[in-house]
């Protein structure tokens, strides 16, 4: 463990001592560029002493202007070296921090492999998994449609009529006043009866006497006068009289008042 750190650290070191000389000698490159120095154009320009003035500056000019663009075109190759040279560093230095992860974490898992416990194999025998057949589901069977028999319509029945009865109470009164009116007008026929008085004639009410309610008395009705008439003579045969009157409905709708009496 500890030589292969050394290792490490001294191929660091000499990595950064490379890069420092590297640089160290492009800096001296550039200090040892070639200047021109203006004892190089009096000495030119001496030497041309029998040519024209404008002659020597401009031939001067263009030398100057010749070597300052030699001198970019070797600053602009320098620059590029130096860029090289740095991206090749920053590569190195991230190799061997990659380097040095990669080791820790083979470290790190090789601690985790010792540490763990081994596992026993069980080499008991799996058990099979038992097949559960499945009830088929049988389809159910389509019926034959059977053909459609034509029935009659039957045409509901009418209802049987309906007939009510109904106490009414005026034409029991106006019987009774018949009666009273008959009484006084005929005591003496009475007599032979031993009435005497009006008050000694009866005059009940009955529905049983109606044939509607089961009795055996027809009824009639009070503006018939031949009807009336025969009432009139039945009071002077006894001593009382049983009467009734109803309305009669059919199917709801009113139809007649008629009358009853009997002894």
């Amino acid at each position: 463990m500890m030589k292969r750190f050394l290792i490490l650290i001294i191929g660091i070191i000499l990595s950064t001592g490379v890069a420092g000389g590297v640089e160290f000698i492009n800096n001296k490159e550039r200090d040892n560029i070639v200047k021109v120095e203006p004892e190089n154009v009096i000495n030119e320009v001496q030497e041309n002493e029998n040519e024209p003035i404008n002659v020597i500056v401009e031939n001067a000019v263009e030398e100057i202007k010749e070597q300052e663009e030699v001198n970019e075109l070797k600053n602009d190759e320098v620059l590029k070296e130096d860029e090289k040279l740095e991206v090749k560093k920053e590569n190195k230095q991230t190799s061997t921090s990659n380097k040095q992860t990669s080791n820790t974490s083979n470290k790190t898992t090789m601690s985790n492999n010792n540490s763990q416990p081994k596992t026993e194999v069980n080499n008991t025998p799996q058990q099979e998994p038992v097949k559960t057949e499945q009830p088929k589901v049988e389809e159910p069977k389509k019926e034959e449609s059977k053909p459609v028999e034509n029935k009659p319509v039957e045409t509901p029945k009418p209802s049987a009529p309906v007939r009510e009865f109904k106490v009414n109470q005026n034409y029991i009164n106006k019987l009774r006043n018949t009666i009273t009116t008959e009484v006084t007008n005929n005591l003496e026929q009475l007599n032979k009866y031993g009435i005497t008085d009006v008050s000694q004639y009866q005059i009940i009410v009955d529905s049983s006497i109606c044939t509607c309610y089961g009795g055996n008395r027809n009824g009639w009705t009070y503006e018939n006068v031949s009807a009336y008439n025969t009432f009139k003579s039945s009071v002077l045969k006894g001593t009382n009289m049983k009467i009734y009157a109803v309305d009669e409905y059919y199917n709801g709708e009113y139809i007649q008042t008629l009358c009853y009496y009997g002894h």
